[in-house]
């Protein structure tokens, strides 16, 4: 298989994850922010790289389309990477729940439910704590 097709399955994959175990991201305007805010810096950072160039993709390795002179792959790799990490994430913060906190709230430690302060979420973090 070429770096093309390892993608798309990493992609469909990621969905598959996504899908299964947090199907409620998949329609949270918040997932489809940070994704759109990662690609801001993903573009800046990979354009530079991908132009300059820093990073080198053999042509028979991809499919040969490019958004400026990033491979149009690199971007379904980003979403599979970031989308996987938040489901991740979200499954073991939250404990395995498929369900968001109610806006304004972030979810605490251990599926422990929702707080209003960031900070107390991420507690658990606290090596004395």
């Amino acid at each position: 298989m070429d770096y093309t097709q390892w993608v798309m399955l990493l992609t469909a994959l990621a969905f598959l994850v996504l899908w299964l175990l947090q199907p409620l991201l998949l329609r949270s305007l918040h997932f489809w922010t940070a994704i759109s805010i990662s690609y801001l810096a993903f573009a800046i950072v990979n354009g530079i790289l991908t132009a300059v160039p820093v990073v080198i993709y053999s042509q028979e390795a991809n499919s040969g389309i490019r958004l400026g002179s990033i491979p149009l792959e690199d971007f379904f790799y980003s979403f599979a990477l970031l989308s996987l990490n938040f489901s991740l994430f979200r499954l073991f913060l939250d404990g395995g729940a498929r369900s968001f906190p109610e806006d304004g709230c972030v979810a605490g430690p251990g599926g422990k439910g929702s707080t209003r302060t960031p900070a107390t979420a991420y507690r658990f973090l606290d090596r004395n704590g």
